[in-house]
């Protein structure tokens, strides 16, 4: 009986690309301008390898920021949008993008409302719109 040679296939082969940090920078520029006006300040966002307890997650070091002139940077360190590598990674570009947009909307709240992020009645809203509007 001849045996076929299987070819080594790691777990990590079988998974997408998962969207470059540059392309998620892109897609919140997009969502930011489409969906809240361009209000949103400038926010790092990067993939953790750790985050398993939720696909993501807006962090903030700092109280709601208040309105800059001059810079869009955020300052070092201070806010950011995580994204759970580990839960994203198998996902498709469409939950990627839910993830984003539901993070950018806790950003919303922060930021905007100057409101501690949460999941009421404004937070619903926004998400109703957005849902609406496609």
């Amino acid at each position: 009986m001849r045996r076929h040679r299987r070819e080594a296939c790691s777990p990590i082969h079988l998974m997408r690309e998962a969207f470059t940090l540059e392309q998620l920078q892109e897609l919140w520029a997009k969502l930011n301008l489409r969906y809240f006006r361009g209000t949103l300040p400038a926010v790092d966002i990067e993939w953790s390898p750790r985050l398993t307890a939720s696909s993501g997650m807006f962090v903030s070091r700092i109280g709601p920021r208040t309105r800059t002139t001059g810079s869009a940077d955020p300052p070092p360190g201070g806010r950011l949008i995580r994204l759970s590598l580990p839960l994203l990674q198998r996902q498709s570009d469409q939950e990627i993008l839910s993830t984003l947009a539901h993070e950018m909307i806790h950003q919303w709240q922060f930021d905007v409302l100057k409101k501690r992020p949460n999941h009421g009645s404004d937070f619903r809203e926004k998400m109703a719109a957005m849902n609406r509007d496609g």
